[in-house]
């Protein structure tokens, strides 16, 4: 596909996706007000990121300071994508969003080239490694690498909703690995639930879904009959492939065991995953939402299993914006320091 029908593309994706943004409330002029509430974007319902982000926002009634008397909302989106943009059209506050889409907002780079730079985005911690599934029906691998996605022929192959993080991501990948959209494979825009369904009743061919393990739509699959999908793993050379030395993509394993019938290990990629918000939301706001969220991980990791990967140390390193000065704040406080694209200037 040409340069300029992938930007007309991906333009008409992107005003797509704004018509998609929810008004925030309009609050009465007079009479009492409610206490200050904030909105954080999170994903699809059965995301990891809507998990704890529901978590998130009891962890903020429950636990920060009297004095500090907040709302966090949290919302279902689209995913990381989408909230990029929530968050410069100044309807979100606070966003979880994979590092790519984070690098491409702050440079207005990828799909983002249309708006300009984010000079607004903030980090307030690094989360989780949102991991790449590639899911195929096991009579048409021969490799088991994402290569075979060439056996494919043409087959329907489901790549996420339209204008989602999913959508964007996977053509990312694919076409960096070298597998033709529309040649190899027809794209199917699908939600990650209704996506497995036509995987299990062979509607499709096979799918593409990140997130922290286990991922819910995958495991639907793999429970219904593990011997009939596989998932496949990336070599060395196909992850250089796909991060071109930016330090985003990195090899990850997921377990033997993680979903039904998964007796091997798979060799797949993974990209950091991280909160953020607007530069504009207070410093004392986000500090204490900070030092709430890494006093009470407990709480964040009853969210979703994904969560158990939050760490103080892992929040801070591999950034691809730069701290809000009210995370940076409490990081200084306990020792640490931001590392990452976001922190070299």
């Amino acid at each position: 596909m040409g340069c300029a029908r992938r930007t007309l593309l991906i333009g008409a994706a992107t005003a797509g996706l704004t018509a998609l943004v929810p008004e925030r409330p309009v609050r009465a002029a007079s009479g009492p007000q409610p206490r200050p509430a904030f909105q954080i974007a999170t994903d699809d319902i059965a995301s990891a990121f809507y998990a704890v982000g529901i978590s998130l926002s009891a962890l903020v009634k429950m636990r920060l300071p009297a004095d500090l008397d907040i709302d966090l909302y949290p919302q279902s989106s689209l995913g990381s994508w989408q909230n990029a943009l929530l968050l410069r059209a100044r309807r979100a506050d606070f966003v979880m969003m994979e590092a790519l889409f984070g690098l491409w907002s702050r440079q207005g780079s990828g799909v983002f080239r249309g708006h300009g730079p984010d000079p607004n985005l903030r980090a307030v911690a690094g989360l989780w490694p949102s991991v790449e599934h590639v899911l195929m029906l096991t009579r048409l691998v021969a490799t088991g690498t994402v290569a075979d996605l060439r056996n494919l022929n043409g087959a329907p192959f489901s790549i996420g909703p339209r204008g989602s993080g999913t959508e964007a991501g996977g053509t990312l990948i694919l076409r960096r690995i070298g597998i033709d959209v529309g040649t190899s494979l027809v794209a199917v825009n699908a939600a990650a639930m209704e996506g497995a369904s036509e995987l299990v009743m062979g509607s499709i061919s096979g799918m593409m879904q990140e997130g922290g393990p286990p991922v819910a739509a995958v495991d639907a699959v793999l429970s219904h009959d593990p011997s009939a999908v596989r998932i496949l793993d990336f070599t060395d050379r196909q992850i250089g492939l796909v991060d071109r030395n930016l330090g985003l993509f990195r090899r990850h394993v997921i377990p033997a065991g993680t979903y039904s019938g998964q007796e091997q290990p798979v060799q797949t990629i993974a990209q950091p995953t991280l909160l953020a918000v607007r530069a504009d939301v207070p410093a004392d706001v986000v500090y204490a939402v900070t030092k709430a969220m890494f006093q009470n991980l407990g709480i964040l990791r009853n969210g979703h299993p994904a969560a158990a990967a939050i760490s103080p140390e892992a929040a801070v390193r591999d950034l691809p914006v730069p701290l809000h000065e009210g995370a940076a704040r409490y990081f200084t406080e306990i020792g640490l320091s931001a590392t990452g694209l976001g922190n070299m200037n």
